[in-house]
Formats: structure tokens, sequence, C-alpha cells
């Protein structure tokens, strides 16, 4: 369960809550909408505020972006797994679900959430260096072992592999129900995901067009087409539009 600063009044929130928890759940996810994407880190005051009405676990979302907080809300369900011995984890969406086909089956694994989630930047890298980390210090950062998830027979799936996930018509059901708000983005033409960062969707696509040959505009372009609301040529064209633009905030990122 799920709600956002948006939707309730401030004095309604811990009622709300414990109105959750009267009708049966057993946990709340306490989604902060205005920092999604942001990066500026959870909604604290909002969590400890909710925290203190229920008696039921808390989980905050909304607003991660430091490696700590990535590696901690990607390690602690598999390791809950690992120790409950529970083999199946259902996560909800994928980083690259716009990008590809659900066909395709992406799976959570150890090497998904190092590439795409940490950065190439597993816990145990850290040990020792100038920070002098130990091993205990990144205990709870640690992904279990392999042959602990082979014992056990932990996979992860995600949810948009088995439903429709339709990103932009998602953005456009939150602007009727949550006064959502659009941006225009630099180097794509959807004008819905990462609204709340100039630099995704400029200097950040820019770097991933020079890597690896295409940036946002490719991979909206692929979601409209297989989606059936753009044809080839006219993805084509946007992709042509959009992949030269040189990106205004790469003055202020270097300052």
């Amino acid at each position: 369960m799920r709600y956002c600063k948006k939707c309730l009044k401030p004095d309604t929130r811990p009622d709300y809550a414990l109105g959750l928890e009267e009708a049966g759940a057993g946990e709340i996810l306490v989604n902060a909408i205005d920092r999604d994407g942001a990066k500026t880190g959870y909604d604290l005051d909002l969590v400890e505020e909710v925290a203190k009405a229920v008696s039921v676990p808390v989980i905050a979302i909304g607003g991660a972006g430091h490696w700590h907080v990535l590696v901690g809300q990607t390690v602690y369900p598999v390791q809950i797994a690992a120790h409950f011995k529970i083999p199946l984890i259902v996560w909800g969406v994928h980083q690259g679900c716009d990008q590809v086909s659900h066909l395709d089956e992406v799976k959570m694994t150890r090497k998904y959430r190092c590439d795409h989630d940490l950065m190439g930047l597993e816990a145990e890298y850290l040990v020792g260096g100038h920070e002098c980390l130990t091993e205990a210090d990144l205990g709870q950062f640690a992904y279990p072992h392999d042959k602990v998830i082979a014992e056990v027979g932990i996979r992860g799936i995600y949810l948009s592999n088995y439903i429709c996930w339709d990103s932009k018509q998602q953005h456009e059901d939150m602007l009727d129900l949550y006064g959502y708000e659009t941006a225009v983005q630099q180097r794509t033409f959807d004008t819905y995901n990462h609204a709340d960062c100039q630099h995704y969707g400029g200097l950040h696509d820019q770097i991933k067009f020079l890597k690896h040959g295409y940036g946002k505009a490719t991979d909206h372009a692929c979601r409209e087409i297989r989606l059936g609301r753009m044809s080839r040529e006219e993805g084509i064209e946007m992709v042509r539009r959009y992949r030269n633009v040189v990106p205004i905030d790469k003055a202020r990122y270097l300052d």
C-alpha cells in the first residue's frame, strides 16, 4: 500500500496509515512522489510520521540516488530470501523496461544489479582502500554468496515481464489523478520520464550516446513502436532529430 504527500492532507497521514493497518495491511510502503527520481534522499520526516502511527513495518521509496541507498534496497530482499529460504522474489520493474520487450524476460541477478543499479561497484570492491573499510563494515550491503543462492534456488523476476508496463500511460494517469507535471527534455521527445532531472535527459544522455551509440530518444522510440503508437519511420526521424542535440547543462555540471 502506498500514498503520497499530494494525496492526503498533512493532518490525516497518521490516521490514514492506521486505517491501512486496521484493514489488514501487513506492511506500508510510503512513496514520496515529489522526491521520486530526484535523488535527494528519502523523506525521513514523512516516514517517521507514518512509522510512529502504526505497528507494522514501514518501507520508504522515492528519493534514492546515493550508492549506499541503492545497494541496500536491492540487496535486503535477497538477504531475507536467503535467510528464510524463500526461492522467489517478485520485483516491480527493471530499469531497462522501456528499452526491451517483456518477452526478453530480464531477471534480477547479482550481475544485473551490479551493472545497472550499482554502476558496476559491488560492496566487496570497497574493502580496504583509503577509507579502510572492512567486510564487517559492509556486511549489510553484501549480496549472498552464489552457493547460498543456488542452495535456496533464489530467483528474481520482474512483474513488468508479465504485464504491460507502459510508462507513458502510467505518467498520464498520474497527471489526471495527482497533478503530476511534465517537462520538455533536451534530447528526447518524451516529456514524462526523468522530468525532475535535467542532467538525465541532457549531459547524462549525451555521454550514453557517445559511449553506446544510442540515447533516450532511441529508448523511447522503441517503446512507442513496440506499443503501436509510432511507426518505424517516425521513430527513426525522432532519433535523428535529437541525437546530435548539445545539452545546455554541460557547463553547469562541470562547474
